[in-house]
């Protein structure tokens, strides 16, 4: 058993990580499974390095499909998380979605089409060895930052400007955001 404050370092050394809070275990599992699926809002937001995005959306159904939306994003839900997510029809959630999950539309890894993009103002543009980090503002008047992170990199003439995104929905986490468990058990 080894003890530390130090996710990087639990990540990197431990076969299994139990991730405490408060003096109660909150999760159990390898680092791959605390990170695609975590049990609770604390889970997801601890594990992971730049944090995961979290968005205040109000569930609505639209025919036969449910939607997430707020005032500056609005997403149709994956057929696989709409029985889960049903009984949430009319109320606010949290949906989380790591920064890697969040492409420029062109090089996404999936179909992008209106009903998985948001467009967001680019604030700050981190480089890396492996192409940046973009720190966001949505749209609307809450102006909510978010992170994005890319394989490609941004010049700085990016700084300020409006860009599109394309959201890989089914990726994303939604929790209760009262409790905040996780709504959708993968």
């Amino acid at each position: 058993v080894y003890v530390t404050h130090d996710q990087s370092e639990a990540m990197a050394m431990g076969d299994r990580i139990a991730v405490m809070r408060d003096g109660r275990i909150e999760q159990i599992g390898t680092g791959g499974e605390l990170y695609e699926r975590p049990v609770n809002l604390f889970i997801a937001y601890f594990i992971g390095t730049p944090s995961i995005n979290l968005f205040d959306l109000k569930i609505e159904r639209v025919d036969d499909a449910l939607y997430a939306a707020n005032s500056g994003l609005r997403v149709r839900l994956p057929g696989e998380f709409q029985p889960a997510l049903a009984a949430w029809t009319g109320k606010t959630v949290k949906m989380g979605l790591r920064p890697e999950d969040i492409h420029v539309p062109k090089l996404a890894p999936f179909t992008v089409t209106g009903d998985n993009q948001m467009s967001g103002a680019v604030t700050v543009i981190e480089p890396s060895s492996t192409g940046c980090a973009v720190y966001l503002n949505t749209l609307d008047d809450s102006g909510q930052d978010f992170t994005a992170t890319f394989r490609t990199r941004l010049t700085a003439t990016y700084l300020g400007k409006e860009i599109p995104l394309a959201l890989h929905l089914e990726k994303a986490h939604f929790f209760d955001p009262d409790s905040g468990a996780a709504l959708i058990q993968r």
